[in-house]
């Protein structure tokens, strides 16, 4: 599965001729980018990613629920480092209840057991996790500004080496 170079002015709301995407987009604008009624999206793991629940590792049985919670962990963390303060709100109960409704059918999912050296503790450390293609059906539609913040910032362990790349369609 080859990598394609993709723009952050493909990925962000807004005019696509202007070829400058210098806006700061609120959910509001990430919501009016989508269907009224998304059905159904295709997750596309291009590099492998690494999931974790109740401290097991996730090799290729997950659930929606699972990303959801990945992509909010992944959202949390940069503001806590990036933002001016770590105040991310409630999420409401009903709202991973709803998650939970979402069927995910896995497709082509494989397992890659990859590994990267690292001089400053001198071994190999491991890069596995799972790539391949995810359907999600039900609906969609208040998750799919979540899911399109995962393809910026990628989600799960490593993402500083590059896993966790994730695009939807």
């Amino acid at each position: 599965m080859g990598l394609s170079v993709i723009s952050v002015d493909e990925l962000v709301p807004g005019d696509k001729g202007t070829g400058s995407n210098s806006k700061i987009y609120t959910i509001n604008n990430w919501m009016d980018e989508f269907d009224s009624e998304v059905q159904k999206v295709v997750l596309h793991f291009h590099t492998p990613l690494s999931l974790k629940k109740h401290s097991q590792v996730i090799n290729t049985k997950f659930s929606f629920l699972d990303i959801i919670k990945a992509t909010i962990r992944r959202l949390r963390d940069l503001k806590r480092y990036y933002g001016n303060d770590s105040n991310m709100g409630q999420i409401n109960k009903k709202f991973y209840s709803c998650a939970k409704l979402i069927h995910c059918s896995t497709q082509n999912i494989k397992y890659q057991d990859k590994k990267r050296y690292s001089h400053s503790q001198n071994k190999f450390l491991p890069l596995s996790g799972f790539i391949g293609d995810v359907i999600l059906t039900g609906n969609l539609q208040i998750f799919m500004p979540l899911l399109k913040a995962t393809e910026l910032v990628h989600i799960g362990r490593g993402t500083s080496s590059g896993n966790g790349f994730v695009t939807c369609t």
